[in-house]
């Protein structure tokens, strides 16, 4: 067995029967029991928040499409947003990330307690904002 370009046991499998778990042991160094060790977060102070946050419509003036959001992030913490399947769903997630970007928004979005201005993109990027679209491929500005 190999762990680190380096061997660390030789198993003659004609004199004893190797199991996956014994083949995962020797080129990991510990039993598969401890595949996802005991981890203890360490979530710190509030990192990044959003509040009151209200999207309008891009087309339809004073329909609004998110309303009234808040989301808070703790340094250490990791968050995924997720909901229901389809266009409306999809749309409304969609929008919600975009509009960190500044587009027909309302509320304030805060880094370390401090508001940070993200009316457009050069900005938010600036204050440490970025968007990831779903399809990395495609751009997603239109």
């Amino acid at each position: 067995m190999l762990r680190d370009g380096a061997t660390v046991e030789t198993i003659d499998c004609r004199r004893e029967t190797i199991s996956e778990g014994r083949i995962i042991k020797s080129m990991v160094g510990r039993e598969m029991s401890d595949r996802y060790p005991l981890r203890v977060p360490k979530i710190a102070e509030r990192l990044f928040a959003v509040e009151n946050w209200r999207v309008e419509h891009p087309l339809h003036a004073g329909r609004q499409v998110i309303k009234g959001v808040d989301l808070h992030v703790n340094r250490g913490e990791v968050v995924g947003i997720a909901g229901l399947n389809g266009r409306r769903a999809h749309r409304a997630r969609h929008e919600h990330f975009r509009t960190r970007y500044g587009r027909n928004i309302t509320g304030a979005a805060l880094m370390e307690g401090k508001e940070i201005d993200v009316s457009t993109v050069q900005k938010a990027v600036a204050n440490g904002i970025a968007y990831v679209t779903e399809d990395r491929r495609v751009s997603d500005w239109s």
